[in-house]
């Protein structure tokens, strides 16, 4: 099964066979259409507007012609990138470094999500009863600030598991 980019890349040389393919004038073709498909997609986003401040009359929803206009504009953009030899995910990729390092706030924010996503290692026995050993002295910091009843009480039992769990009765 062929990529949707290998197939538009069959498509585009059909369709423009007398161009040489990837070249300073294809390029230049290839730059005129995107103008007019980024044309089409902004030209429907803004009926869409229009519709919503009652400036126009209702034509139906718009999602699936933007949709389809969205894809027509990137398929032109990697059309276009492939005649320039650029790499669009690399490249991507690679501006979306430079604006982490412009705004540092973001930066930090891309990487906490990628490590919230990032597959968690299994944690070691060692890490484990560490852990457990400050849960623990955190319950009965907590049990020791509250006055009796059942939420107290609670604690103190969880604090038993606690305690029986680092001392191996459920290994």
């Amino acid at each position: 099964m062929l990529s949707w980019k290998e197939r538009a890349d069959i498509i585009h040389r059909t369709v423009t066979s007398g161009l040489k393919h990837y070249t300073k004038e294809d390029a230049r073709f290839m730059a005129v259409f995107l103008a007019g498909e980024v044309g089409e997609l902004c030209n429907l986003i803004k009926k869409e507007w229009m519709e919503e401040f009652g400036v126009a009359k209702s034509q139906g929803d718009k999602r699936e012609a933007i949709r389809m206009e969205l894809a027509d504009v990137r398929i032109c953009l990697e059309l276009l990138a492939k005649c320039f030899e650029v790499n669009l995910e690399r490249a991507c990729g690679e501006k979306l470094t430079i604006c982490e390092a412009r705004w540092p706030e973001a930066g930090e924010a891309v990487l906490r999500v990628e490590r919230s996503k990032a597959p968690k290692k299994p944690a070691t026995t060692e890490e484990m009863k560490d852990a457990l050993g400050r849960a623990s002295q955190l319950l009965e910091d907590w049990v020791g600030s509250q006055s009796e009843g059942y939420s107290a009480s609670l604690a103190y039992d969880s604090m038993e598991i606690v305690r029986r769990w680092q001392r191996g009765d459920f290994l």
